[in-house]
């Protein structure tokens, strides 16, 4: 088709020809043949400059141009002046969105630059005529993405009520199945050996009263790989290059979430387009829709699991029975993660003791640590302030701090570093998170006392390298 080959002042005219698939297979939109129509074009054009091709694979016409991923950073400023017209081969690989493509052509003529279709010559925006026809021909356009998206759901609600899978990401323990279904091939998901006796065990290991906690810790020590980054270790369909496990942990929540899923007992549940809400799907006699003939629990085992979960969830918090000031502040100094504080009480002779120290917190969560730091709580306190070592009721302490740092010039000079504002003008939660970075603690005891690693400048009150009592 011969067309207008120069720009307004004149020059060759500078194409930017857009080309895009979505989801659907349809043939006459396919990537190849919008690319024979180019050839075409430019054959029939040859005074015209062919600037780049942009190909927005997998891309739904309701996505607005500025968002797609190749197109949109030619519409920016920074491309903008190295073209002069957007070549498409038909006017809905411009999109199927009467309102995103009116948008669209306003800023083209705000930009004074044009618009090709390859299918119609006779496109022309520049006139009112031209853009009613051109709205007339959006508006089918858009009608036609209606369409699309009922015959897809209608699609999904069809393989949902014969219990087949439609798609998307795969439940926890299942793996698709390829069954004959009216003539046409279908998937229904079945067990996947080593998740599925995974979750099994993971569920008697609750119900036999061990906390997820735990369990994540357990995962993680023995490497296994979580259910997401197992799938991303497969193959893609049509041979695609599997994308590679990320090294993504374990943890409590994950584990939990499972068992919270009605996939784990073999019913299909999915998000009601007009509520938003997660719905089981029902048969017509009200019996929850099964996609699998081997659930891995019963409905029985998954309430059981629940009820220890909630259980676990519902005790009652101890009262805090003080404020820790460097609790999630202070890190430990080989994993870098938070310290919190720890309260062991012991009955001895004379009364009930209890002692308090910060410590990694990978000790009560699933992250890993390999050697946990821990230090008694009122030497942390009092080497990050001043005033700390007044001591207050109810914290460890006590009067006994104020002698000591009145007789302990190396704990002052310590205090004396770490001002509130300091000599460098850090400020002073900064410095205690730095300074808690590089107290560490050596794993193994001797004779009931636990040898700790030097501190910078001596550890206030012990010195050098200290036994602390565990």
């Amino acid at each position: 088709m011969r067309r207008s080959t120069t720009a307004d002042d004149g020059r060759p005219l500078r194409v930017l020809a857009a080309c895009r698939v979505s989801n659907d297979d349809d043939s006459s939109s396919s990537l190849e043949r919008q690319r024979e129509k180019l050839q075409e074009g430019l054959h029939d054009n040859p005074h015209c400059t062919l600037v780049h091709v942009t190909e927005d694979r997998s891309v739904s016409g309701a996505i607005d141009l500025k968002d797609r991923p190749e197109l949109g950073p030619w519409l920016a400023d920074g491309k903008r002046d190295e073209w002069d017209a957007v070549w498409v081969s038909t006017q809905d690989r411009l999109g199927r969105d009467d309102l995103h493509f009116m948008a669209f052509v306003k800023d083209l003529l705000d930009w004074r630059k044009k618009i090709c279709v390859h299918d119609d010559p006779s496109f022309d925006v520049s006139t009112e005529t031209g853009r009613l026809i051109a709205y007339a021909k959006a508006t089918q356009a858009a009608a036609e993405l209606t369409r699309i998206r009922k015959r897809a759901l209608d699609s999904r609600d069809y393989l949902r009520r014969k219990g087949l899978w439609a798609g998307g990401n795969l439940p926890f323990g299942y793996q698709p199945v390829p069954v004959m279904v009216d003539g046409k091939i279908h998937y229904k998901l079945a067990q996947q050996r080593d998740y599925a006796h995974l979750l099994r065990t993971v569920a008697q290991r609750l119900k036999d009263g061990e906390s997820l906690a735990n369990i994540a810790r357990d995962l993680n020590d023995r490497r296994i790989l979580t259910w997401q980054d197992h799938l991303r270790t497969l193959p893609g369909p049509e041979g695609r290059k599997a994308k590679g496990a990320k090294g993504v942990q374990w943890h409590p929540s994950t584990i939990g979430r499972q068992f919270r899923k009605v996939s784990c007992i073999g019913q299909v549940a999915y998000v009601d387009k007009e509520t938003g809400k997660t719905r089981v799907a029902e048969l017509d006699g009200g019996d929850p829709v099964l996609f699998t003939d081997e659930p891995i629990l019963t409905s029985e085992e998954r309430a059981a699991v629940l009820a220890k979960i909630d259980e676990r969830a519902g005790k009652p918090q101890r009262p805090r029975r003080s404020v820790s000031r460097l609790s999630g502040i202070a890190r430990c100094g080989t994993c870098g993660g938070r310290m919190t504080v720890n309260r062991v009480t012991h009955n001895l002779k004379n009364g009930p003791v209890t002692y308090e120290r910060y410590r990694c917190a990978s000790t009560t969560t699933a992250r890993q640590c390999s050697e946990p730091a821990y230090i008694e709580r009122h030497l942390l306190d009092a080497s990050q302030h001043p005033r700390s070592h007044q001591g207050t009721r109810g914290e460890a302490g006590g009067s006994g701090d104020r002698r000591s740092r009145a007789h302990r010039p190396d704990l002052q000079e310590e205090v004396g570093r770490h001002d509130p504002r300091g000599a460098a003008g850090i400020p002073a939660r900064a410095q205690r998170g730095h300074r808690c970075m590089a107290w560490r603690a050596r794993p193994w005891t001797a004779g009931g006392f636990r040898l700790a690693r030097r501190f910078p400048g001596g550890c206030p009150g012990h010195g050098g390298g200290a036994l602390v009592r565990c």
